[in-house]
């Protein structure tokens, strides 16, 4: 019979697909397995800020991180020789920058069995450098400032030494160079800044087997008169109140040239000690009430100041800002009242 029109199950195309699509709990077992080199699927890990097609992997035939990225219809995939994550990312990174300057960068010239020039390198790098611009790693005036340096003074230094011949004597001699130029240690450790940015690529397509190691320069800070937070008020509000007025100018008496020149004040690059003093003061008074403000209102309160720091790989000075820690100089005296230390 046809049965109770009610209990009859209907059993369509979709409800098929369904059933062929549904996974059992035993699959795995059915499932051949994985070959060795291939990456663990829970290891896979992408590199952040980074096009998705680049990332890091463990397989079951080493023990090491290895890297995949696929660029210009080809996968590129190396070990990264480290079995700690975060210096496998930092390698991937430093592998695409590479891969990266050698595929849509600038080729190097093909010298045969003659060792390459310190000049063959370094369009190819600056053409790395670009990239990184392009990215916002680096900043456009930066680049141009590290192609002008490269261009003005250290091709002609450099430009026909073979990179094995590059050493510790070499850079010695670059560097009395740029002292009898006059030049400042911030400006020499620049250039030798800029040196290692090409000797570092060379080292990354192959070229050269390792950086030479470079004189250590002792660099001396100038630090340029700056203002207070007091002159710094003063000088917005007064802004701001000749606002829609016309500026003043006092002429000075016709210079040297014949033409006149708009006189300016200029502001002393070393203050008197007792007004640095009074400033450090003011500064400290100004920290102690908005802590106050901030306890009153159940808030934490936290000055930012900032510190300097080497970066190991280019050896440039870097600052970041970071939060100080304010002591309160109020507290409660033996009779129960509230005094005020000043320090």
């Amino acid at each position: 019979g046809t049965g109770c029109p009610k209990h009859r199950v209907d059993i369509t195309l979709e409800h098929m697909d369904l059933g062929t699509r549904s996974a059992a709990a035993n699959d795995s077992d059915y499932r051949p397995p994985r070959h060795r080199t291939l990456p663990i699927p829970a290891s896979i890990t992408p590199i952040a800020n980074y096009p998705t097609k680049l990332r890091i992997f463990k397989t079951h035939a080493s023990r090491y991180w290895q890297v995949r990225c696929f660029l210009k219809g080809r996968t590129y995939t190396q070990s990264l020789k480290t079995t700690n994550k975060q210096a496998a990312i930092h390698q991937a990174k430093h592998f695409f920058h590479i891969k990266i300057a050698e595929l849509y960068g600038e080729r190097l010239p093909d010298r045969g069995e003659q060792p390459n020039k310190f000049a063959d390198l370094v369009q190819a790098a600056l053409a790395f450098q670009q990239g990184r611009v392009k990215r916002g790693e680096l900043s456009a005036a930066s680049l141009g400032i590290l192609r002008n340096r490269l261009q003005n003074a250290i091709l002609p230094f450099f430009g026909e030494m073979p990179l094995e011949q590059i050493g510790y004597q070499q850079v010695s001699d670059y560097i009395q160079h740029l002292s009898d130029q006059s030049l400042t240690t911030v400006t020499i450790q620049q250039h030798l800044v800029a040196i290692r940015k090409v000797l570092h690529y060379a080292v990354g397509v192959g070229k050269l087997s390792a950086v030479p190691k470079f004189p250590a320069v002792t660099v001396t800070s100038k630090p340029r008169g700056s203002y207070s937070l007091i002159e710094y008020l003063t000088l917005v509000r007064t802004a701001r109140r000749m606002i829609g007025q016309s500026a003043s100018r006092s002429i000075t008496d016709k210079s040297r040239r014949g033409s006149r020149a708009v006189a300016a004040s200029i502001k002393p690059v070393q203050m008197p000690t007792i007004v640095g003093q009074r400033n450090k003061l003011a500064k400290r008074l100004w920290e102690q009430a908005e802590l106050a403000r901030a306890q009153q209102a159940g808030s934490t309160f936290f000055a930012p100041k900032l510190r300097t720091f080497v970066e190991q790989d280019t050896g440039l000075r870097k600052q970041i800002q970071v939060s100080k820690r304010i002591r309160p100089w109020w507290f409660t005296a033996d009779n129960g009242k509230l005094a005020l230390s000043v320090r």
